[in-house]
């Protein structure tokens, strides 16, 4: 019954994956509009679930009203009850962009996605320019808006797969 339950549940987590949660907070100031957001996996399609270590692109379409000579663009992960994984921009990541007045497609590339077995939220924003250390000035923001899935074979404590090996040697002489 605990294994129906769980893969009943899970059916329900990947036919609502990337559906917006809490919604996006909206376009902020108008400058800079995010049309759509997706995933896409090692395959070239468009989805939602993926398996631990695939490489995965999160794609940020956007509409400018107007020229930004500095924007930053973020991708952030997130728990379900809000536990903050781990965050990219273009400002940290040394990725310069400068964005004229029209539509455009910015794309972050996980060589691989190092998550364990779950459910993921996905936060993607835009920021008018570098606002270190508190980011108050987005321009539109999806906070924790898109669900994602993970599947793993691999049983692991925590969020992260992260590559390790073991080793043994004898200390006797």
């Amino acid at each position: 019954m605990k294994r129906a339950t769980r893969e009943a549940k899970e059916v329900s987590l990947i036919e609502s994956a990337g559906a917006i949660r809490s919604g996006p907070m909206g376009a902020m100031s108008g400058e800079v509009v995010i049309t759509k957001v997706e995933m896409v996996g090692e395959d070239g399609a468009s989805r939602w679930d993926f398996v631990a270590g695939e490489a995965v692109s999160v794609r940020i379409y956007y509409e400018a009203k107007r020229d930004l000579p500095r924007p930053v663009f973020s991708v952030a992960i997130h728990t379900p009850d809000g536990y903050y994984i781990n965050a990219h921009n273009t400002y940290a990541d040394e990725f310069g962009i400068a964005l004229v007045r029209g539509k455009g497609v910015v794309e972050l590339y996980y060589p691989s996605l190092p998550l364990g077995r779950g459910e993921y939220l996905l936060s993607v924003g835009v920021f008018k320019e570098p606002d270190e250390p508190l980011w108050r000035n987005a321009v539109d923001c999806h906070e924790k808006a898109y669900g994602f899935f993970v599947y793993s074979d691999l049983f692991i404590h925590g969020v992260a797969v992260i590559p390790a090996k073991w080793e043994h040697r004898s200390l006797e002489e």
